[in-house]
């Protein structure tokens, strides 16, 4: 796998720091110092349909973030280790890692650049339940990430962005899993003016790639949308688009008979050969977003398509995601996420196997300020996952409580 992302890095490091020399001395500064345990029992880490004994998880983590922010600029560089320790499966303890940096710089009063760049080590079989909705291996994981983005202002009531990303993930020991993918997007945002002042429309498209071990995916998609608010606290936006995606593979094929030393009769011979497939379909997506002064909540509907290394390709997803806070008190707020997701593959020929796969979730917390820097936290979370092609089922239950100090080290 190539090391764009890691090149990337650097190049964005370089490029930033070079932005704006004057503001780099007139820039304020932050220098943040994080602490975290975090004391967790999961009654089947590996959501299994047999599930072994529950387990205890105790996570120590520590890390550190470099902000510079100006009136043009904004700078930001963080790292983060956490040693992750069984109570049983000793055999999975693991050292996981995250680095990441992020800018952007106003050139003009127009146009805005931006950047980031991300080396993350994981190793947790459901590290992705909660961002994909996905239960993949206990192997180690790298993961490099690139975005490069412009934004422009056209007019006083026009924008446009133009993005670049670059993922790069490969496996410990399983290099079939393997995955290098590049994307373009852009997108148009429209306010309508003083008849709708708060309505927007908007056109978006992009086109990406991703090599997997056996396949090469190339998919695009263009979407429409719009957004309006309903009142002071109440705003609803949704789009509908297509999604065209062609996948070029190698298969065996029957390349005629021939005549071999250990056959005294012609036999038929198979050859690898290139093919490919197609697939067009819709993508839709819906955000309902409440904004008070206690609580906040947004309700999100999608559906699109997930790149997945482990399951060899390209699956379709849907969506429906729920996140809610109040705040009550001072010191205490409550939250609530419900979720469901469902992932079915696009073409039960290119990944390794067919896929069906629904998942809820659901998840009450309650976080409390303990004092200026030191929080703590306590959440539940159940997940059922069900396979409907081969009808099995796993179910998760997981409580954790995280004591979590972060303290700005220049204030």
């Amino acid at each position: 796998m190539a090391r764009g992302a890691t090149i990337g890095a650097a190049l964005l490091a370089g490029w930033l720091a070079c932005m704006g020399p004057a503001s780099a001395v007139a820039g304020r500064w932050e220098l943040i110092t994080g602490m975290r345990l975090k004391e967790e029992y999961n009654d089947n880490v590996y959501l299994l349909e047999q599930p072994l004994p529950g387990e205890t998880i105790t996570t120590m983590s520590a890390d550190i973030s470099a902000v510079r922010r100006d009136e043009r600029t904004f700078f930001q560089m963080s790292g983060s280790l956490s040693a992750v320790g069984y109570s049983r499966s000793t055999g999975a303890d693991s050292w996981d890692q995250e680095y990441r940096m992020s800018g952007s710089h106003s050139v003009t009063e127009r146009l805005q650049l931006g950047g980031a760049a991300a080396l993350i080590r994981d190793s947790r079989p459901d590290r992705d339940v909660e961002s994909g909705g996905l239960v993949t291996s206990g192997l180690i994981r790298w993961q490099e990430q690139l975005s490069l983005n412009a934004s422009y202002r056209n007019t006083p009531r026009t924008s446009s962005d133009l993005s670049y990303q670059l993922a790069n993930q490969y496996y410990q020991g399983r290099e079939t899993s393997d995955s290098l993918s590049h994307s373009v997007a852009v997108s148009v945002l429209h306010h309508l003016g003083w008849w709708l002042p708060n309505d927007t429309v908007s056109v978006e498209g992009n086109y990406g790639t991703t090599d997997y071990w056996t396949s090469t995916v190339a998919s695009g998609q263009a979407l429409a949308g719009y957004g309006f608010a309903i009142d002071e606290l109440w705003r609803l936006s949704f789009g509908v688009g297509l999604d065209y995606s062609t996948t070029r593979f190698q298969e065996w094929r029957p390349a005629g008979l021939r005549t071999v030393p250990e056959f005294p009769f012609p036999v038929l011979v198979y050859a690898l050969g290139d093919a490919s497939s197609s697939e067009l379909g819709w993508i839709a997506r819906m955000l309902l977003d409440y904004h008070g002064e206690k609580v906040t909540a947004s309700l999100q509907w999608g559906r699109d398509t997930y790149s997945s290394g482990e399951y060899g390709g390209l699956l379709s997803r849907d969506r429906i995601l729920f996140r809610g806070e109040r705040r009550l008190s001072e010191k205490a707020t409550f939250s609530l996420l419900g979720e469901y997701i469902r992932f079915r593959s696009m073409d039960e020929d290119l990944v390794f196997a067919a896929l069906d796969e629904r998942t809820w979730r659901l998840g009450p917390g309650l976080r409390y300020r303990l004092g200026r820097d030191v929080d703590l936290a306590a959440e539940y979370a159940f997940t059922d996952r069900r396979n409907q092609v081969t009808g099995g089922e796993s179910r998760q239950n997981k409580v954790s409580v995280t004591l979590s100090y972060d303290k700005d080290l220049l204030q």
